[in-house]
């Protein structure tokens, strides 16, 4: 294994994992890995097909004794968030993902790992190849296109699953059992300016050194918003300036932890020392929610292509005017939140791109009514798209009993049962599966869609020896 010429666990679903890191699978981009679960599945002796979406379904038959067993649903997803240090070249459409091994975690280099939810896709596939497993019928459903919207979830045909059963491998907490998700809302501004030329200092400023992290699994530690945060920057400065550039993520449901904007000013050094002494304000903030953010400016002078003061400063004021982070909280943890993930900003086209989470559906819609009001302060136009209910806490659910007894048996404790504010594909796949009784599950994955992300070793091997023990006794 590339991992580590010294990696010293066999277990087979390492050595998938492996495999699939090799086949670029970024969202919109799964066709090839998709072909090899398929052919995966055929050459390991069971059914298999990829469906009009892109999803792929494999059956594995009965194991002695499982004969009379219902189907049980394995679930998780293809794709994974690309996500790259700024130095880095690595193109997410070709080149392999370059592993390693920490003796605790396996990592990336430079890059996201794609343990969310590659881990899933190399349980359900290493499910399939064990001919000495015997365990009940499996239809395992992996989806594609999970993270820009669950679309592999809201294009299947329920019809093509039989299991009422549903084990989804995409949380990232050992000992924790998920019964509960957020529902989501896609907010999108877009807005073409004409663009005029302005001479003075152009000033790239760019603000990093904040953690970011999954919009879902970290909105609770209240990390940073680059985006915003620089965006408050240049508004709170008080000098006239006119907007070049503004680029900030990539994901809508990643938070963004770079920002880089280019300003024209009559006066850098005015203009700088301002700025300066402003962000002593984002270090303080900054302070136990994430690492020590940093501000670098580059100037030149010239003659360059700008938005006027007052197209700019609709843009800036859009940025400082949207709902952030965690809106309502409850006895549970955060209920509803707004995660503004893509500002960008080129060639006069401004185009914003958030993702609006709630555990309750109807909250959705009062924080898009809140998104539209900053929008029209602006003078801009608001789309909304994707939406995906809530799935709901079940307070019947014969499956959780039943994984809470084993879990019990085999580690000497209760997991923890619990709900998630990230959004999970149990709830879409249950609307189309009527009876559908699901619980999520999966091993410590630390800093998921950032280039910190790690998966832990250790956890991974009693994951996958839990879920097999669910299967032999449920």
């Amino acid at each position: 294994m590339i991992i580590s010429e010294n990696f010293p666990y066999k277990h087979s679903f390492f050595a998938i994992f492996e495999q699939l890191t090799r086949i670029p699978h970024g969202s919109g981009n799964t066709a090839e890995i998709a072909k090899f679960c398929y052919d995966f599945a055929k050459n390991n002796g069971c059914d298999a097909v990829i469906d009009k979406v892109g999803n792929v379904i494999i059956k594995k038959t009965a194991g002695k004794g499982y004969e009379d067993s219902d189907p049980i649903i394995i679930q998780g997803h293809l794709d994974m968030v690309c996500e790259k240090t700024p130095e880095s070249t690595h193109d997410f459409t070709k080149d392999p993902l370059k592993l390693k091994f920490d003796g605790k975690y396996i990592l990336a280099e430079d890059t996201t790992l794609g343990g969310d939810d590659g881990i899933a896709v190399a349980f359900a596939l290493a499910l399939v190849q064990d001919k000495e497993l015997q365990l009940p019928p499996l239809e395992i459903l992996l989806t594609m296109d999970e993270e820009t919207g669950l679309f592999g979830a809201a294009g299947l045909d329920g019809s093509m699953l039989s299991g009422k059963n549903l084990i989804n491998l995409d949380s990232e907490e050992e000992g924790i059992l998920l019964c509960g998700c957020a529902g989501g809302l896609t907010a999108t501004v877009n807005e073409k300016f004409e663009t005029v030329n302005v001479n003075g200092t152009k000033c790239r400023i760019t603000l990093n050194g904040l953690k970011g992290g999954h919009s879902g699994c970290e909105i609770h530690r209240r990390r940073l918003n680059a985006a915003l945060c620089l965006a408050k920057l240049i508004m709170n400065c008080g000098v006239e300036y006119n907007l070049v550039s503004y680029k900030s993520g990539t994901k809508f449901n990643a938070i963004p932890c770079v920002c880089v904007a280019e300003v024209v000013v009559a006066d850098d050094e005015d203009f700088i020392e301002r700025l300066n002494t402003l962000f002593d304000q984002v270090v303080e903030l900054a302070k136990g929610t994430d690492d020590e953010p940093k501000l670098e400016l580059t100037c030149e002078e010239g003659t360059f292509e700008c938005l006027s003061y007052e197209d700019g400063n609709r843009v800036i004021s859009y940025l400082n005017t949207v709902p952030d982070g965690v809106i309502k909280e409850g006895d549970t943890g955060v209920i509803t939140s707004l995660n503004t993930g893509v500002s960008d900003l080129e060639d006069g086209q401004f185009h914003s791109e958030a993702l609006i989470r709630s555990m309750v559906n109807d909250d959705l819609d009062v924080i898009a009514k809140q998104v539209i009001k900053a929008a029209n302060k602006s003078k801009f136009n608001s789309d909304f798209s994707d939406r995906y209910s809530a799935w709901e806490y079940n307070e019947v659910s014969p499956l959780r009993d039943k994984m809470v007894k084993v879990y019990e048996n085999k580690f000497g404790v209760k997991p923890t049962v619990n709900t998630i504010h990230a959004g999970l594909e149990c709830g879409v796949i249950s609307d189309k599966i009527p009876g559908m009784d699901a619980v999520s599950l999966g091993p410590d994955i630390l800093d998921v869609h950032t280039v910190n992300e790690r998966l832990d070793v250790e956890s991974a091997i009693r994951c996958f020896e839990y879920l097999v023990e669910i299967l032999k006794n449920i």
